[in-house]
């Protein structure tokens, strides 16, 4: 048997790669579905596909498989045990305590979305600044009133990581997201203008790059340097709006 923490698509990957050769095989969720961080996104790069779709396939897929059994609503309490004899104690959502035996056990928890708080005014409340998650999750609503409204939207890449201190790593998700949603808004509203400020940019693999140079052409792309970061001002409140100021490293000049 095999125990995998964690319910979003690497948990379920992995789940029925186990449960296919024939192990039984348990997910332990802590939310109330399975789907982890794909519930939130709007559509999938480079295949342009819609996420509830693909995400719907595999969980059915988990659901149906019998070598598989899910655990929602459940955390960790205690383990204790070695490698091929695992003692596991859950707690599930009717309080009760279950305890569970397995031989490996597989850590799937995924990641968190940074919240850049004080960066460039984002404070999770303000409705036009915004994280990339909040804008898929956005743009999975079907009322896009909003976008009509909107002549400029401007991406600020690696707001909050790649910094001297803290977050000094780079996601490796957030240029290719950009590269999507960019593709996704000038579908939705061909007039808006965007811009993108960036530190540097690469697409997760080679073979994204075509991906990428066809969508240099909806958009401008401004370079800055981390110790000349972007200034945002906010310039009116109803309706709300901004003021992007960029040095730009490449034209050598403020814009």
């Amino acid at each position: 048997t095999a125990l995998v923490i964690g319910g979003g698509i690497s948990g379920m990957t992995a789940s029925l790669e186990l449960a296919n050769q024939g192990f039984k095989t348990y997910i332990i969720e802590k939310e109330k579905k399975l789907g982890g961080n794909l519930n939130h996104l709007n559509i999938l790069y480079p295949i342009q596909e819609d996420a509830s779709i693909f995400l719907n396939e595999i969980v059915s897929k988990v659901e149906s498989n019998n070598n598989i059994e899910v655990h929602l609503e459940s955390t960790i309490n205690n383990v204790m045990g070695y490698i091929g004899n695992y003692d596991v104690s859950i707690n599930n959502s009717k309080d009760e305590v279950l305890e569970l035996k397995t031989g490996a056990i597989i850590v799937a928890t995924g990641g968190q979305e940074l919240k850049p708080n004080g960066l460039f005014q984002y404070d999770g409340k303000k409705k036009q600044v915004m994280t990339q998650l909040e804008l898929e999750q956005k743009l999975q609503n079907t009322d896009k009133a909003w976008l009509e409204k909107l002549n400029r939207v401007t991406f600020i890449l690696c707001a909050g990581a790649r910094q001297k201190e803290g977050i000094t790593y780079c996601s490796n998700v957030c240029c290719g997201t950009s590269i999507k949603n960019i593709n996704v808004l000038k579908e939705l509203n061909p007039n808006l203008e965007i811009v993108v400020l960036y530190r540097d940019f690469q697409m997760a693999k080679k073979e994204f790059e075509e991906y990428y140079r066809n969508r240099r052409k909806d958009a401008m792309f401004l370079r800055y340097d981390l110790d000349q970061m972007p200034k945002v001002t906010n310039i009116g409140k109803s309706p709300e709006k901004y003021k992007v100021e960029v040095f730009d490293t490449n034209l050598q000049d403020n814009l």
